[in-house]
């Protein structure tokens, strides 16, 4: 877990991502894409979950593939939002990211199809390269 994020509760990968399916529709405000679990309403619209949704939960770079999500906050924040982990193999927590296959500071755009499932040390050696 990152350590200033407080956690609250651990979930199944398709019962997130099924939820995330009914929202992939942008033209929906906020408030019509925001499932209630366990007492917190989560928005499903995101653009990460849907990167999950429609390129699966593996990072592409080095296989490794998300476990779990967990529903945490950051400490000065009330809202709760949904992180994809991996786990390592020595156990240990791997946070799984939306990354840009073409680099918004090289021009890409926010779409769905320009993301593609990276694990965190996988996005972080990418930095803005372009890789074919």
């Amino acid at each position: 877990m990152i350590k200033y994020l407080i956690r609250k509760e651990k979930y199944d990968i398709e019962d997130v991502l099924s939820k995330t399916l009914l929202f992939m529709d942008r033209r929906k405000s906020d408030k019509e894409t925001k499932v209630d679990y366990d007492g917190d309403l989560m928005k499903m619209a995101s653009d990460r979950y849907k990167c999950f949704v429609s390129s699966g939960t593996k990072c592409v770079t080095c296989g490794i593939e998300g476990s779990y999500f967990a529903k945490e906050r950051h400490q000065n924040d009330n809202v709760y939002h949904f992180n994809l982990y991996a786990l390592g193999g020595n156990g240990e927590e791997v946070l799984m990211t939306k990354d840009h296959i073409f680099p918004k500071s090289k021009g890409g755009r926010d779409e769905v199809v320009n993301y593609q499932t990276m694990c965190s040390p996988c996005n972080k050696e990418k930095g803005d390269k372009i890789i074919s």
